[in-house]
């Protein structure tokens, strides 16, 4: 059922303006400042539970909205790979080890399909995005019937090197990417969806996990996808650990669990062309941020030791 679409469509009489909503500070993936290295480790976290709702009616899907024209088939298949088989793997296991009020926990499984749960689209809405304009990109693909209504899904928008975006202070002035949760963009259902900008032609020392650690190439070689990858993981694993703001599970001093291990990646492996990764899914290399990995050791009725760490395939 999750591949046919479901639920009530946008109506056609939806402006951009019913979507505007301001998000949380901590859904945001904040730039690191320009030149300094990635972050050490804080030695110690702590992970609150809520009480509120994760994704796990299920095995989540993770919908990509190519945004911009000037995406290339390799680019496409940087992110696809990525997405098709993160899921089963002991990286995303670390997300699976969130659960809701019932005690029962997020799925090691994520499903993506390169036809199914993609779609490419032009600039519908301009080269610089608010949020309202980027729900409503989303709002178009869920009302083409290019992606279906799904809400154990989560929708990325993902731009091209030509698109920047003005929301919650603006791609590469303070966010590199961001989640969030609207009701607007198909009424009645609670839609998740995620920006996740290309920093390589704007601010690669300040979003692109390659450039964060010095490189000047990267596993894939090409630096702004390759950064937005770390970030789109940073989002998707926020966007099923705590869909709707600030109710599932955050840290009261950090944010939410990409937040906690924010620029940091472990020990990293030297390749061929001279970049670094610490992770090999599905046939490619990529550097992603550690995430951390919920303890069972409590320092609170719902509050949790937890530690970044690097998990193999």
């Amino acid at each position: 059922m999750k591949r046919s679409v479901l639920g009530l469509i946008v109506a056609a009489c939806l402006t951009a303006g019913a979507f505007a909503q301001t998000a949380p500070t901590n859904r945001i993936h904040g730039i690191r400042p320009f030149g300094s290295p990635a972050a050490s480790p804080v030695s110690i976290y702590t992970m609150t539970y809520n009480g509120g709702p994760v994704i796990n009616g299920g095995p989540a899907t993770a919908y990509v909205i190519f945004y911009g024209k000037a995406w290339t088939q390799t680019q496409r298949q940087i992110v696809n790979n990525f997405l098709h088989h993160l899921g089963g793997t002991k990286t995303y296991n670390i997300d699976a080890g969130y659960f809701d009020a019932s005690g029962t926990h997020i799925q090691n499984s994520l499903l993506h399909d390169s036809v199914l749960d993609a779609t490419n689209v032009g600039y519908s809405h301009g080269k610089n995005l608010s949020d309202a304009q980027i729900q409503q990109v989303v709002a178009d693909a869920i009302k083409s019937g290019k992606l279906p209504v799904d809400t154990n899904g989560v929708y990325i928008v993902m731009t091209d090197p030509t698109v920047t975006s003005s929301a919650l202070g603006g791609f590469c002035v303070t966010q590199c990417g961001y989640h969030f949760n609207s009701s607007s963009i198909s009424p009645g259902d609670d839609i998740k969806y995620a920006f996740v900008g290309n920093a390589g032609n704007l601010c690669p020392q300040g979003c692109s996990a390659p450039a964060v650690v010095g490189d000047t190439t990267s596993p894939n070689s090409d630096i702004g996808i390759d950064g937005a990858i770390s970030v789109l993981w940073h989002e998707l694993s926020e966007a099923v650990t705590d869909p709707n703001p600030n109710t599932a599970w955050s840290d009261p001093t950090y944010g939410e669990i990409g937040d906690e291990c924010a620029w940091q990646f472990g020990p990293l492996r030297t390749l061929a062309n001279g970049s670094h990764a610490n992770q090999h899914i599905g046939n490619r290399d990529y550097l992603i941020q550690l995430m951390p990995l919920l303890s069972t050791t409590k320092v609170g009725s719902d509050s949790w030791r937890t530690s970044c760490v690097q998990r193999s395939k």
